[in-house]
């Protein structure tokens, strides 16, 4: 008898910079843990903080980190400075130093506001770097070292084409009809980049699919009540996957409302087929679809170069592939919602 695997993998969806567009009017009495000025000003403190903030704000992130470590020279221990510097690195593919951030504001502020969102990022990126052990992808034309890391797998070319299955979201606030079309597109475009190796047959039933897609308005129906998305799939000997159930969430809670529903909805349906398709990981690099975290902005969201390779590179292993029993899936929390203030000590 066979052992059947199941493997909840998550969207990692993060509020477009957290503490970067939240603290651009951080007031002047700002204090570290320790009330510690190592060089400058409160004013040069807050100065080169915000100069941090507008860089991220535009995309610019290697200026952005450069003010930051300005800003830290002066309140090492801040928290909104650890907070934006830690997000700052993590955006950037910076794991390493995320994670030391991270750690510094857990051990300096265990009361903190956003300890659970900081303690999932932790343990999620954590986890990765040591699954990893320690490599990324940077440089590389592919990361499938890091998507197989946590565990992963892959559907059996007997199988095609994919049989999947469309459900109602007419019910679910939030849902627009183009979120089926959109949906389609994504997965053709993931085909595409598996040069067709993967192909996929839409079906009226249910029962008639490997793959179901469904829709939901409540976070609760996730295994996870703050994430964007989730993919269960079901796997074989040989990490062989033989079932698919996505849960797509119609409207993110902390979406910008600048951020076109439709845009949201194709890069999380692009994240998810991913894991469908056997990615049970994530690329440690930004501009990869399947990126650590979703950075909101106006644009409309593609498969990267590596995404594609990444994908291709994973239908033309060789049949067997090694099982990875007791990996576990990355998690990371979605940030709170609303007008955030500075968090408390």
């Amino acid at each position: 008898m066979s052992v059947v695997r199941q493997r909840p993998i998550f969207l990692l969806v993060i509020l477009t910079y957290l503490a970067l567009s939240v603290y651009a009017d951080l007031p002047s009495s700002a204090q570290g843990a320790d009330g510690t000025v190592s060089a400058g000003t409160d004013g040069d403190f807050v100065k080169y903080l915000n100069a941090g903030v507008r860089f991220a704000k535009i995309g610019k992130m290697p200026e952005a980190i450069s003010e930051l470590k300005k800003a830290a020279a002066i309140k090492p221990n801040d928290p909104l400075l650890l907070m934006n510097l830690g997000q700052s690195y993590q955006v950037c593919g910076k794991n390493i130093e995320a994670l030391e951030q991270y750690k510094k504001y857990l051990s300096l502020y265990p009361k903190g506001q956003y300890v659970p969102q900081i303690t999932a990022m932790f343990k999620a990126m954590q986890n990765q770097v040591i699954l990893s052990g320690g490599k990324t992808s940077q440089g590389q034309d592919n990361y499938l070292s890091e998507a197989l890391a946590p565990g992963g797998g892959r559907w059996d070319p007997s199988q095609m084409p994919l049989t999947v299955f469309i459900d109602s979201g007419k019910n679910v606030k939030g849902f627009k009809d183009e979120f089926s079309e959109i949906f389609k597109k994504a997965f053709t475009d993931w085909c595409e980049a598996t040069q067709n190796k993967v192909s996929v047959s839409y079906v009226e039933s249910a029962g008639k699919a490997r793959i179901i897609c469904k829709w939901t308005d409540n976070v609760k129906d996730l295994a996870n009540p703050a994430e964007g998305g989730q993919a269960l799939i079901k796997m074989g000997p040989a990490r062989s996957i033989f079932f698919a159930d996505i849960t797509l969430l119609c409207s993110g809670p902390n979406v910008p409302a600048d951020v076109a529903p439709d845009n949201y909805m194709r890069h999380i349906c692009l994240h998810e087929i991913g894991h469908a398709l056997g990615l049970g990981g994530h690329s440690s690099q930004p501009g990869d679809i399947m990126f650590s975290v979703m950075n909101y902005d106006s644009k409309e969201k593609n498969l990267s170069d590596r995404d594609k390779k990444t994908m291709l590179d994973l239908y033309s292993l060789p049949a067997a592939l090694n099982s990875s029993p007791g990996a576990t899936p990355i998690i990371i929390q979605m940030a709170p919602k609303g007008n955030l203030k500075k968090p408390a000590n």
